[in-house]
């Protein structure tokens, strides 16, 4: 079995420095390019299943990847989706570590950690 990763092209978000967690995104006019380059790139391989975060910016390249195989079935699963940021997503990068140190509100959700993570997306892997 070969399996092919890519990541999802750059986002407006990832250009403003915005901590977009579970978020759509919107992929920037270089985001939508880099998603048709790795969909040029990936045009000749041999891809039996195609199966993508449904998050906007991760469906959308895998939209363009499927363009060129059009019998493959393509699949979004909320198990890859990067991980969940909290009430942290939506803030800007560059403050992360100041909102990080500040005294928490009473039902504030910090999101995952990186085990959190991993267990999610092996439950699609399993």
């Amino acid at each position: 079995m070969k399996l092919i990763l890519t990541r999802h092209g750059v986002t407006e978000e990832n250009i403003n420095g915005i901590l977009q967690s579970h978020m759509d995104g919107t992929l920037s006019k270089l985001g939508l390019e880099q998603a048709k380059k790795v969909s040029l790139r990936l045009k000749n391989e041999k891809i039996d299943y195609i199966y993508s975060s449904d998050l906007g910016r991760a469906s959308k390249t895998a939209q363009k990847i499927a363009k060129y195989h059009k019998k493959t079935p393509i699949k979004f699963v909320k198990e890859l989706r990067e991980i969940d940021h909290g009430d942290y997503a939506g803030m800007k990068l560059s403050g992360y570590n100041e909102y990080k140190n500040k005294p928490k509100n009473k039902g504030f959700n910090e999101g995952e950690n990186v085990i959190d993570l991993f267990n999610r997306a092996k439950i699609f892997f399993i």
